[in-house]
């Protein structure tokens, strides 16, 4: 420990995080950063306290053009000069606990798995980044590293993404919606594209959030995933073979197909006896259910009801789509180790069953090899 915290250039590399106070809206990262590679959660919490306030602030000015109540505005310019100086100020008061914590744990840290040499299983195992790449679905990332890493703070970390990312834009769909069919609403437009200046505003600093997120917790979830990976792969020889993996991930393809989402989930946990992913599917298949009777029933109405109807149709059904289609791609590895377990490594069971018969032949013929012959009787003179 003391040996890192006296090298200057270790120093100096986790120091780099400081950079990120002293940008505006974005000093939440900062402590995001030291929070996840120190273990603190008080400075996550400190993070989330700073996103908080810049939103707060994004979100008057955003609804108000700045032209509201001349003491409310100049009350959010100063707290948002308060935050933009206590993020400096606590990035630097933090940076010689963080080293500390930094050193002890890197000290204590067992040797890295081989595997994390191995630059092809390390990039095949970051494909879960890739959702990151696409606005609006960072949230798939943390649910997958949740998942894999059994941690309760990473899926709570995708809620709250998912909660941010789509309210405002669901919010301006749904008005826009409504507009569009009901002339008295003509009258909000204004409000309408206040609500999409701040949906698109906060879309955009969510979704550099994310994806920086995602850079700094990948060498964690990779060491922590890579001692589960070698043992399932040496216990089950299944699971290393690339035709396998695909033959057994045909389920996935239902999420393609229109109103059958939720039939994947089901098919995955009765294979593996999966409670939780049978009534997950059984809850998409029931809102997609509800959004056709929805907008069947929308189609005899008047015309609000109409565009209500086909407003929350819309809605339903695209993120019923798009929560199928998340949801495989996170529990797909899961489903393949507990597939390679329930048939014992095997390409299939009616592999398993045949090998067992083998072994059960080999087994009696050896004994039967081994069983002394008794003597023939000498014949009689």
């Amino acid at each position: 420990m003391e040996a890192l915290l006296t090298n200057r250039k270790w120093c100096a590399k986790n120091k780099r995080w400081r950079a990120l106070a002293f940008l505006p809206f974005l000093d939440c990262l900062a402590f995001f950063h030291i929070g996840w590679r120190a273990r603190r959660p008080r400075w996550t919490g400190m993070g989330v306290i700073f996103a908080a306030v810049w939103l707060a602030i994004l979100a008057w000015f955003c609804f108000t053009g700045g032209l509201g109540k001349i003491g409310m505005t100049f009350l959010f310019v100063l707290l948002g000069i308060a935050a933009y100086a206590l993020g400096i100020v606590f990035a630097f008061l933090s940076t010689g606990d963080y080293l500390k914590l930094l050193a002890s744990l890197e000290a204590r840290q067992p040797q890295e798995p081989e595997l994390l040499k191995q630059k092809g299983w390390r990039v095949k195992n970051s494909l879960w980044m890739l959702w990151s790449l696409v606005p609006g679905l960072g949230t798939v990332s943390f649910f997958h590293v949740g998942v894999r890493m059994k941690s309760r703070g990473m899926k709570l970390a995708g809620f709250a993404f998912l909660l941010f990312t789509t309210l405002p834009v669901g919010l301006w769909m749904l008005g826009t919606t409504l507009g569009g069919y009901i002339p008295s609403l003509s009258a909000d437009a204004l409000l309408l594209t206040r609500l999409l200046i701040f949906g698109v505003f906060t879309e955009v600093l969510l979704y550099f959030v994310q994806l920086y997120l995602c850079c700094v917790i990948r060498r964690g979830y990779l060491r922590a995933v890579a001692p589960a990976w070698e043992a399932s792969r040496v216990r089950y020889a299944c699971l290393n073979s690339t035709k396998w993996r695909v033959l057994q991930s045909w389920w996935m393809l239902l999420c393609l197909v229109p109103y059958c989402g939720g039939a994947s989930l089901i098919y995955a946990g009765a294979r593996t006896k999966k409670r939780k992913w049978i009534i997950a599917g059984a809850a998409i298949t029931a809102t997609l259910l509800a959004a056709t009777i929805i907008g069947r029933a929308g189609q005899n109405a008047g015309d609000t009801a109409l565009a209500l109807a086909y407003a929350l149709h819309r809605v339903f059904r695209a993120t019923a789509g798009f929560a199928s289609l998340c949801f495989c791609t996170v529990i797909r590895e899961e489903y393949l180790a507990a597939r390679a377990a329930a048939v014992d490594g095997y390409a299939s069971e009616v592999d398993r069953a045949l090998d067992a018969q083998a072994r059960v032949q080999r087994r009696v013929s050896g004994v039967q090899a081994e069983t002394p012959q008794p003597m023939a009787k000498p014949a009689a003179r």
